[in-house]
């Protein structure tokens, strides 16, 4: 998984630095998450904020189990705590979603 991130890192580290040096950040479900490793990373504090409520804002039945496969990955507490009680609140729209079937045996 590191390899993939590291691939990704390539192509959205421009997002990081415009936020670095313009503070400006345009998030979107593509990029968010390599962005939020990249700030993690390298400890960009307000970006990996804005990843987060990003993420928040946007937590679906489609996306919760990639979102939280990803940030065990990155290890973030607060990510996951989110993401464990939208999947409490509607565990069986979760289940029976194709990304909960997907999801790393791991």
């Amino acid at each position: 998984m590191c390899d993939f991130f590291e691939t990704q890192c390539r192509w959205h580290s421009a997002v990081v630095y415009r936020f670095i040096y313009c503070g400006e950040c345009v998030l979107n479900g593509d990029n968010v998450l390599p962005v939020l490793y990249i700030s993690k990373k390298y400890l960009v504090s307000a970006l990996t904020n804005l990843c987060a409520k990003f993420l928040e804002d946007n937590l679906h039945v489609d996306n919760v189990c990639v979102i939280y496969e990803q940030c065990l990955y990155f290890d973030d507490v607060q990510i996951l705590d989110m993401c464990r009680a939208f999947i409490e609140t509607r565990t069986k729209e979760v289940f029976a979603s194709d990304t909960f079937k997907d999801l790393s045996r791991v």
